[in-house]
């Protein structure tokens, strides 16, 4: 029997239509009351947190639309819409933490800072040789990462920031293509990479063949004839093609007419 009505013989003399409405007006008190209580545990567990960190309660209507329609028993459904409302603040905090680390992350790194979060390879740990030879090491390393990877861009810009980004990072003394491809992927999470941009027109045959010096050398897949690739080509190609068209084992690899990575 609702609250509101002081006994049985009140509320038995109510219409149907009447009684629907007070029972009505019952669940919406309950409910209201558990709002409130949701309301104050959301305010005192950030009793010591800064005004400007913290968050503010769901409203009335955005609480209730977590109360399930199959639970008829009003304390157990008001108790799972604040559990429900309580986790949806929970997410949305870590949510906005992990934005607001990713933008100090990438304000540092724009800012030349070495990033904690990067952890040099077992596989370049100790690297030693001489300059001229941690040059040549370094540009044959990038080539292969270049290889291995077919979804990064290698523009200038992308060149810029792997280098720029390495060379920051005071645990590493030769990158190898594990360093590339570790780098690749932060900056990409942290949006500092260039992606490959999508083709919205035809190709011009002038832009289908591109310079000499940006031709691969090959082998016709059909005819087994030698014949030049463009970088675009083999972007697209599979593994199967690629190995067709390169001849790709043992210790045949393709050879570019200028440096790949760089």
């Amino acid at each position: 029997m609702p609250q509101d009505i002081k006994d049985w013989r009140t509320f038995e003399k109510l219409s149907t239509a009447e009684r629907v409405v007070a029972q009505e007006r019952e669940l919406e008190s309950r409910r209201r009351a558990a709002y409130d209580e949701y309301v104050q545990l959301v305010e005192s567990d950030q009793l010591r947190v800064q005004p400007r960190y913290k968050v503010s309660p769901l409203s009335y209507e955005d609480w209730s639309k977590y109360i399930p329609a199959d639970v008829t028993d009003i304390s157990l459904a008001s108790q799972i819409a604040t559990n429900a409302a309580l986790l949806k603040i929970t997410l949305t905090e870590e949510a906005t933490q992990a934005e607001a680390e990713s933008k100090q992350a990438r304000e540092d790194v724009l800012a030349g800072k070495p990033d904690p979060t990067f952890k040099i390879p077992a596989s370049a740990a100790g690297l030693k040789m001489s300059i001229d030879q941690a040059k040549a090491f370094a540009n044959e390393q990038g080539k292969l990462f270049v290889q291995h990877n077919p979804e990064y861009y290698p523009c200038p810009a992308n060149v810029a920031a792997i280098t720029k980004y390495l060379t920051e990072q005071t645990d590493i003394a030769i990158p190898n293509e594990e360093c590339f491809r570790l780098a690749w992927i932060r900056l990409r999470e942290l949006g500092l990479i260039e992606e490959r941009p999508a083709l919205t027109e035809p190709e011009t045959a002038s832009q289908q063949i591109p310079a000499e010096s940006e031709l691969l050398d090959g082998f016709d897949v059909v005819t087994g004839e030698p014949r030049k690739y463009t970088q675009r080509e083999v972007w697209n190609m599979d593994s199967t093609t690629y190995r067709k068209a390169f001849r790709a084992w043992g210790e045949n690899r393709p050879k570019f007419t200028r440096g790949y990575y760089g």
